[in-house]
């Protein structure tokens, strides 16, 4: 199985329900037939913000997985070194 098509579409559907869950949570709950209160309103968003996070943390992924190998390369070749004093 193509890879980059599994974690495209997995950080789509967490951004889509991350999003959905921070903006309508009751109404999330209702259709769920919970009786939508305010504490769990609550637990709906944050559940939310954590899969609006882990969407972004997989598109970053996806996207700059090359440049993190990049720079990760860079700091491990080429370390910062003192000047030589006379």
């Amino acid at each position: 199985m193509n890879t980059k098509l599994l974690l495209t579409a997995s950080a789509l559907v967490l951004g889509a329900l991350g999003i959905a869950g921070s903006f309508l949570p009751q109404e999330l709950l209702a259709a769920l037939g919970v009786a939508p209160s305010g504490v769990l309103a609550l637990l709906v968003q944050l559940l939310a913000a954590l899969l609006f996070a882990f969407s972004m943390v997989l598109v970053l992924a996806g996207i700059y997985v090359v440049f993190a190998i990049g720079f990760a390369a860079m700091f491990v070749r080429s370390p910062v070194k003192e000047p030589e004093r006379a």
